[in-house]
């Protein structure tokens, strides 16, 4: 699988610890994997005889799970997380990167080499419906809990950023209740602004950008599975039924996300009056 959905992946498992540290910790290292895919420096030549063999072992797991843990809060349960994510990352790789594509998994004191009978290629609906449903409950637990694995990767300003354009398009009214500290569904809410009972979340500059820049994102992806949809190529790769089914419903998916994501950088905050307050 692709670099993003095994960050992705990874997050989502350590996504409930308390810690923003430990959550980057435990979503890195299953990323820590594909170090060996700086092969490629070397040319095209390393990269096939090096890449899922240096560091999709058991042994770059225990140096990874060492290190995390070294570097957590809550240590035994980071490195715990970080061991599980490690074998999530070669697990994704035996079935979503094709049947000839073996891991060296006790390298360097054995070469033996583990294939899986099961599997996909690399460029498959499949490894693109995992991506999805991946990104679809990291944007749910940005609405619920504030933050989603954009942390892993930018500042906390920039997460909170992208939580607000979240919440601001697609929160439940449930989850805009009145108060400081609101505790819906588990989960503590940060309400940001009071107006009458309601509340309306604080829009800045960042978070107009940010909106613009995610609508932008879904409308390309989008246009894209509507041309491999429509297109002339359609029986290669997905041609097939489910093929047809998965890539259309991306289109529509993501055409429907980026209406309603590129209308929010352009549309002004409505003044609300609080219930039974004069007019100004």
């Amino acid at each position: 699988m692709h670099v993003p959905t095994h960050l992705a992946l990874s997050w989502l498992v350590g996504h409930p610890l308390p810690d923003r540290r430990d959550r980057r910790l435990v979503a890195w290292a299953g990323i820590v994997p594909d170090l060996d895919a700086l092969s490629l420096l070397g040319g095209a030549a390393g990269f096939s005889r090096y890449h899922h063999v240096l560091t999709h072992n058991l042994l770059g797991a225990l140096v990874a799970t060492l290190v995390c843990g070294a570097c957590a809060r809550q240590r035994l349960k980071v490195a715990g997380l970080a061991f599980v994510t490690f074998h999530l990352h070669l697990l994704c790789d035996l079935i979503g990167a094709g049947r000839d594509w073996p891991i060296v998994y006790l390298w360097p004191f054995s070469k033996y080499e583990y294939f899986s009978p099961y599997g996909w290629p690399l460029a498959s609906w499949q490894n693109m419906t995992i991506t999805l449903v991946a990104f679809v409950l990291i944007a749910w637990i940005g609405i619920v809990r504030g933050y989603t694995f954009v942390e892993t990767f930018l500042p906390a300003k920039a997460d909170a950023a992208v939580v607000e354009v979240l919440r601001r398009r697609f929160a439940p009214r449930r989850l805009q209740l009145a108060g400081n500290r609101r505790v819906e569904m588990g989960y503590a809410v940060r309400v940001e602004h009071m107006i009458g009972g309601r509340t309306q979340l604080g829009v800045g500059m960042l978070h107009r950008v940010i909106s613009a820049v995610l609508g932008g994102i879904m409308l390309l992806v989008g246009l894209m599975a509507l041309s491999v949809c429509l297109g002339p190529d359609i029986h290669h790769p997905y041609g097939d039924p489910v093929g047809y089914l998965f890539w259309g419903a991306i289109a529509a998916g993501g055409l429907f996300m980026a209406a309603r994501l590129l209308w929010f950088p352009f549309r002004g905050a409505k003044k609300q009056t609080p219930k039974g307050s004069p007019p100004r």
